[in-house]
Formats: C-alpha cells, structure tokens, sequence
C-alpha cells in the first residue's frame, strides 16, 4: 500500500507540476570533442546530478567489480575506446566538466552493461535507462515526413533533458549538429541532424544476444551524428558492436530515407519507399529480444490507421492515446512506467523541424525552425 501511495504522488507530481511547465533547454558548445564535452558538463551539472540520483549507477558500480560484469564493462570499454576515443574524449571532458567522476558517465553510456545487468535478473534500486520510442515515416512525391516520440521512464521528465547544439572544430572533423541530449549521455542516442544534411531518430531495442568484446551502441549512435551520406552511414556500422539498435535515418541530399535494424551479429537496411513504423522490437531481422507490451500494442495500434497523408495525421498517430493500457503517447501508469517526453516532426519537403514537449497532436510546437539553422 505505501508504495502504491508514493507511486501515485509521484505520478500526480510528475504530471501536474513537471508536465505542465514544458521547456527545450539549448546548451551550445563549440570546440574539440573534449571542448564540447567540457562545455555541456560545466553548463548541466546540476541536471546530471539530478538525474544521476534516480538511476541505478550506483548498483552498476558494485557489478563491475566482479565476475560478468567486470567483464562486459573492460570489453565493451576497450572495444569502443579503440574505435571511437574521440567520443570517449567528449566524455571526459563532460565528467571534467561536471565534477562528477568519469567511471560513473561512461557507466551512463555503456548500454551493453545496463542491459546485461538487467537480463540476469538483478532488480535496480532506480531508473534503468530503459528508453521507448515511436517513428512514423511517410514518403511519396507531394509529401515526406518523418515523425518521432521519445518516450524514457518517469523518473526522466523534459526538465532533465536538453537539446545540444555543437560545432565540431577537430582533424578532419568540422560540422554542426542539433541533438535532444539525455543527462550524461553521448548525444545521438534519441534524435537530431547535422549540418551535413542527415537526420537521425533511434528506437532502442532489446537484443539477448550481447557480445562483451563489442563496440557500445551508444557511440555508433553518436558517430552516424557525424555522417555526411547514406554509405558513410553503412560504412560506419562497425562489425564488432555490443548490442543491438534500430536508426532511422534520412539523408536530404539523396532524398532517401532508411531503417537500419543492427544487432550483435548482424544487420538489415529497409529503405523507405512509400510508409514506415517502428516501435522497440525487431521488426526485419529475426533475433531473440526481450518485448515489452508496449510495443506490440503500440505498432497494433499504428497499424489501425490509414497512411497519414498529412503531417497532422502523423502527429495525431504520435498523439494517439486510445489504448487505455499502453497508448502511443505515453503518460506514466501503473502498467506502462514509460513517458513520452518530446515529440519530433521533421517536414522533408520543406525542410523544417518541429519539437512538441506536450501531446502533439493538440498543442503547439516548442521549436519550429529550417532543419538546416545552425
């Protein structure tokens, strides 16, 4: 009974309080990879800390002193150092930044250990980073769009959150991106664009399969923020990755948009010629995965739908709350602990991005601006 009464004030807080003052926070960097690390660290301290407090950071650390985890944290780290050390570099310069010590950020982007962590059944204390999300695509030759919810759990409102906007200054690396940024976290990992002309929005998935010798998604994410075409995109899948993630991605140059669907072993490309959902489960590739409910109701539900011929029908799937148990546009219940903290609509036709922190389907947007103003 006491801890149904502390969740039902945390959801009237959450709901009442948080939910009704919507904000998009902009934190600009510019710089090296550590520079714009150092830079997001100093300027979101306390909103790291904050959400630092509610995760299971803590009980990580303990599990990487011994047995599996020590092992799945040295490989994965090694793997992804070697391949991407300058994304590790932004992460130290975040922790360098924040005050707040390296092992703990990197536990914050290590996706491979928190989801071995949770599949050998160890019950965190606190938010275990687990991350929803919902995309609709539509292509054809009056209209092309992309749509997205990024739904996490409760315990990560919209105040957490922000959007980074860097200019990267670095070797051979020199251009701008915009990306919604979760506390801590490599930015990438939810969805932005770059001054490159690509867009990115990602769908976390569950794969069994981890391989502990792997890359961390984390930074493949990061690094397809980076990309300048659809084959430096396919070109920059590396063959030895942790885990598994599903990457929309859309390149306005070529006018193409793609699915990409990677796991430990493998990975498929579904280009886009007409329309598109994906939730968080595999949906091409035949791969063992943990499904939770919400998923399969919520692409049951998209599947309801006629295909949108307008943006506002794509907003009003993003916005659907029909299913009273596990919605599209996620509220945070007893049954479906997820909710939708931003929604996306980016217009390819003519080029604009639209960010909602309310349902979209009724509200209006918070940003509305040329996907290319950097």
């Amino acid at each position: 009974m006491i801890v149904k009464a502390v969740k039902q004030i945390l959801f009237f807080f959450f709901t009442f309080f948080i939910c009704a003052k919507p904000q998009l926070i902009f934190s600009n960097a510019t710089g090296t990879h550590y520079e714009i690390g150092r830079q997001l660290g100093l300027a979101n301290k306390d909103r790291i800390l904050d959400y630092m407090a509610t995760t299971n950071v803590e009980d990580l650390l303990v599990w990487i002193q011994t047995g599996e985890g020590r092992d799945i944290y040295s490989g994965v780290f090694a793997a992804s150092n070697a391949r991407y050390p300058q994304y590790i570099n932004e992460l130290k310069g975040v922790s360098d930044g924040s005050g707040i010590a390296f092992d703990k950020i990197l536990l914050l982007n290590l996706y491979e250990v928190n989801l071995a962590y949770k599949q050998r059944a160890i019950r965190p204390r606190g938010s275990d980073g687990t991350k929803g999300c919902t995309d609709i695509h539509v292509k054809r030759e009056d209209l092309w769009l992309l749509g997205h919810n990024e739904d996490m759990s409760v315990e990560w409102p919209d105040r957490f959150c922000w959007m980074t906007n860097a200019q990267v200054n670095e070797g051979n690396s020199n251009y701008s991106f915009k990306a919604f940024t979760y506390p801590g976290t490599a930015p990438g990992i939810a969805f932005g664009w770059n001054s490159n002309r690509m867009i990115l929005t990602i769908n976390y998935l569950y794969p069994l399969n981890i391989n502990p010798n792997g890359v961390s998604i984390t930074f493949l994410c990061r690094d397809i923020l980076s990309a300048t075409s659809i084959e430096d995109v396919l070109t920059k899948i590396p063959p030895n990755r942790g885990s598994g993630v599903s990457m929309n991605v859309v390149s306005l140059n070529e006018k193409r948009s793609l699915n990409i669907e990677i796991s430990s072993t493998a990975f498929s490309v579904y280009e886009v010629k007409t329309n598109f959902s994906h939730v968080n489960m595999y949906k091409v590739l035949d791969e063992q995965q943990q499904i939770k409910p919400t998923s399969p109701h919520r692409q049951a539900r998209i599947n309801q739908f006629n295909v949108p011929a307008s943006a506002q029908d794509v907003l009003d799937i993003l916005g659907d709350t029909e299913d009273s148990e596990y919605p599209i546009y996620r509220r945070y219940t007893e049954l479906d602990n997820d909710s939708t903290v931003a929604t996306v609509l980016f217009d390819l036709s003519t080029e604009n991005v639209k960010i909602f922190v309310d349902n979209p389907k009724n509200s209006e947007p918070i940003y509305n601006e040329p996907i290319m103003d950097f």
